[in-house]
């Protein structure tokens, strides 16, 4: 079995996710792996990554190791063809941005309004596609899961009646 596939078999699984500590996260953060981008595209790819999940009070996605997760999952567990549809998306979707004058050097109300737009037109696979991985490199993270839902093994009492306002946290188990 090679590398890839077994990476791509505990992706599916959600093992990775079980891991204990931050698990596989403290690998992304580290940026333990051959690089998929050079180093001004992975600074492009930080700040789309910090837009869909900016800092708040929960980490945001670069606090999550979420951009050294998207460029290793594209090194090691992708298939070439996709590798290479992913380059040309990004590479596009960074033109469009240049093309409408919207700095990408930094997370932006502009940027932001500008992707929630490109979801629904003509990048919208790119976006989409970005957004999943995010996803997953995000929940990957305890920090993160920890500080996003509230995690007791044993969640207590059923309550049908209970307001989303009154409950605080989702509840994850």
């Amino acid at each position: 079995m090679t590398r890839r596939k077994y990476i791509e078999i505990l992706l599916q699984t959600g093992f990775v996710a079980a891991l204990p500590g931050e698990g596989f996260s403290k690998v992304f953060l580290k940026g333990n792996s051959d690089y998929f981008f050079e180093k001004t595209q992975f600074k492009a790819l930080e700040i789309l990554c910090q837009t869909i999940i900016p800092k708040s009070e929960t980490p945001g996605a670069i606090d999550a190791g979420v951009p050294h997760f998207v460029d290793m999952y594209l090194k090691n567990v992708v298939s070439p063809e996709n590798q290479k549809l992913f380059e040309k998306m990004f590479a596009g979707y960074l033109t469009h941005l240049q093309n409408l004058k919207i700095s990408f050097i930094k997370t932006s109300k502009v940027l932001t309004a500008q992707m929630e737009k490109d979801e629904k037109g003509e990048h919208r696979q790119f976006i989409k596609g970005l957004k999943v991985m995010v996803l997953k490199g995000y929940f990957m993270n305890e920090k993160a899961i920890r500080q996003s839902f509230q995690y007791v093994a044993v969640p207590g009492n059923y309550r049908a009646d209970i307001s989303k306002k009154e409950l605080g946290k989702m509840w994850i188990n």
